[in-house]
């Protein structure tokens, strides 16, 4: 993974965490973004996860 793709990654992470504070729709942001949760889980940062722990086990139950 390079650092381009982790700050891609870690990008996305802060908007839908933000979205999800203002409760928009975070889990289509994540969706729409191609991202798997599992490289969410490893390079978004700890308060991002915090915020989207909920969106994303939504994410893995849909799959």
């Amino acid at each position: 993974m390079n650092q381009r793709k982790i700050g891609f990654i870690q990008g996305v992470c802060y908007s839908a965490s933000m979205m999800q504070r203002a409760n928009m729709d975070a889990e289509r942001l994540l969706k729409e973004s191609g991202l798997s949760v599992s490289d969410i889980r490893e390079y978004a940062d700890d308060f991002d996860l915090e915020v989207l722990e909920s969106v994303l086990a939504e994410i893995e139950e849909t799959k």
